[in-house]
């Protein structure tokens, strides 16, 4: 009996595994081409156009930018399921956060009409310790929800410091929103996979169904809870609560300062960088060249690893652009080789990856990269990093 037990187990184990690589290959191969059509919209977007043209193409823009939010819900739930999300503990501002996600959804808000508050403590801690990518998330997919479900209204965001010492922080956000409103015979269901309270709902408003259920798991792997009212027609109220670490002996100062990279004005002169893309994909290698050029960067081109390495042994680049998953000598071997080269040191190597694992970056680090870009990246990614060059 336990041995039928222990291989049903092991085959259930076995199942979720082929499901969560199934899922991040096809995150992989529908990232990669996602990063030409929203790279290349966003570069057309930035040229003289007709209001139809700027119009359709601010449409391939958002059907994009929700076809990725579609895959990366896939993928956190996969992970989540299966136990595979590892969490971050960083010092981080968590009103620069929250203020970074508001211009991110700003067009989302005002495309239904409605107004944003923000209730933010001036007790609150100005840093903290914890995952600030997973709590973003959580923030996002609770704001983007209020915002689908309510027009002309009004979307709430608050927080309130339940408890306060000098290493720990208890605390509560809240997102109100004066939408449909959820009946209470569904307050169970909303966090269950793949389903919305009423089926018309997911005709009408879109959605996977598993943006809240991710949200309540990422909330429990952080020791907290998550609660839901609401009234149909009045109105929906999510909280949650989480207790994080205050952190010590930190320069809050010199934290903030560096947190924001400033914008390259068109005036910089960044043609005399040396700049070698190492990539496989014909289309992202336009596209970036493309980005470079914009400021006067004429980029060297190349396909593979190895190709990239007899380049770095010949030449002296400023920065390269290395593509992770290549034929041949993969990016994190070449960049490893580099660094072995005479002033190999000296070289800024940005990797790039559709994989989007948090535990990569560890990788990428480890292996001799300075930065990773996980595709679709944007112009403003690039330019950042260009930023780093100018004098």
């Amino acid at each position: 009996m336990n041995q039928a037990l222990k291989e049903k187990s092991e085959i259930a184990q076995q199942e979720n595994q082929a499901k969560t690589v199934f899922i991040s290959n096809i995150s992989h191969e529908i990232r990669t081409p996602m990063t030409g059509i929203l790279g290349i919209t966003e570069l057309l977007l930035n040229t003289p156009l007709n209001p139809d043209q700027k119009d359709s193409l601010e449409l391939i823009q958002r059907s994009g930018d929700k076809l990725l939010k579609i895959v990366n819900h896939l993928l956190d739930f996969s992970k989540a399921d299966t136990g595979k999300i590892e969490l971050e503990s960083i010092p981080f501002n968590m009103q620069e956060l929250l203020n970074d996600l508001v211009s991110l959804l700003r067009t989302e808000i005002l495309k239904n009409k409605n107004e944003l508050n923000i209730l933010f403590p001036p007790n609150f801690p100005k840093l903290l310790k914890g995952d600030p990518v997973r709590i973003g998330q959580i923030l996002t997919n609770l704001i983007s929800n209020a915002t689908k479900f309510t027009k002309e209204g009004t979307v709430e965001v608050g927080f309130h410091i339940l408890e306060k010492t000098n290493s720990e922080l208890s605390f509560r956000t809240w997102v109100f929103d004066t939408g449909i409103g959820i009946p209470p015979t569904k307050f169970n269901s909303v966090f269950e996979p793949f389903v919305q309270s009423d089926k018309s709902i997911t005709r009408h408003f879109g959605g996977t169904g598993l943006g809240l259920s991710i949200t309540k798991k990422l909330i429990e792997l952080m020791g907290g809870k998550i609660h839901v009212e609401s009234q149909p027609g009045i109105g929906t109220k999510f909280w949650f609560e989480l207790k994080l670490e205050i952190p010590e002996s930190i320069n809050e100062e010199s934290f903030t300062e560096n947190s924001e990279a400033e914008v390259i004005t068109d005036k910089s002169d960044l043609s005399r960088l040396k700049v070698l893309i190492v990539e496989d994909n014909l289309i992202n290698q336009k596209l970036l060249g493309r980005i470079l050029k914009k400021k006067k960067i004429e980029p060297f081109l190349v396909e593979d690893g190895m190709k990239a390495i007899e380049k770095a042994r010949k030449f002296h680049y400023d920065l390269i652009f290395m593509d992770i998953n290549m034929p041949g000598i993969d990016g994190l071997s070449a960049t490893e080789i580099i660094r072995k080269f005479p002033k190999g040191d000296s070289i800024r190597i940005v990797g790039l990856t559709a994989n989007a694992a948090p535990e990569i970056q560890k990788v990428a680090t480890q292996r001799g990269m300075d930065d990773l870009l996980t595709k679709p990246y944007n112009v403003s990614q690039i330019e950042k990093i260009l930023n780093l060059f100018e004098k």
